[in-house]
């Protein structure tokens, strides 16, 4: 059945106009509806949300867990989280590096990776130069390899302009 216009008679049978009869009892439920569906959105959202706080507070709890071997452990993960395609746990993975051993590249070098895939090339080259300070610290301790592939990177996201 087609809505009634403002100005025909109300369907209800009352005779007056739709407008002054049960037009206003129609808008309201149809505004009781939409916030009902909104809120049903929002409430998804939110649990969502949780979920993924909830993932990333287990995923820290893991990291901070282990002791004796959380950096090796650490790095491997960040590693198979690399392969899995898995950037959350590998930001959290590099978060963590980054917080507990400020003075080793592997965090720096983990986020800018993160950085890299989300196209944030600006905050991944931030990251990679990072590794090059750190790097530049003690360079007895790394292997020429090692830091060209920062250089080249950076250079790669980075381009000098040209004059």
């Amino acid at each position: 059945m087609a809505k009634p216009g403002r100005n025909d008679r109300c369907p209800c049978g009352s005779g007056k106009k739709y407008k002054v009869c049960c037009l206003p009892r129609d808008e309201a439920a149809e505004r009781e509806r939409l916030a009902a569906e909104q809120a049903g959105r929002e409430a998804r959202a939110e649990a969502r949300r949780l979920e993924l706080r909830k993932a990333r507070d287990a995923i820290t709890a893991d990291f901070a867990a282990s002791r004796d071997d959380d950096l090796e452990e650490t790095v491997e993960a960040a590693l198979r989280f690399i392969h899995e395609g898995k950037l959350e746990e590998l930001e959290t993975a590099a978060r963590h590096l980054l917080e507990r051993y400020p003075d080793i590249p592997d965090g720096c070098e983990f986020l800018g990776h993160v950085h890299e895939k989300r196209g944030e090339n600006r905050d991944a080259v931030a990251c990679y130069r990072r590794v090059l300070e750190i790097i530049n610290r003690a360079p007895d301790d790394f292997d020429p390899e090692y830091t060209q592939r920062f250089v080249d990177q950076i250079a790669k996201l980075d381009p000098p302009q040209a004059p």
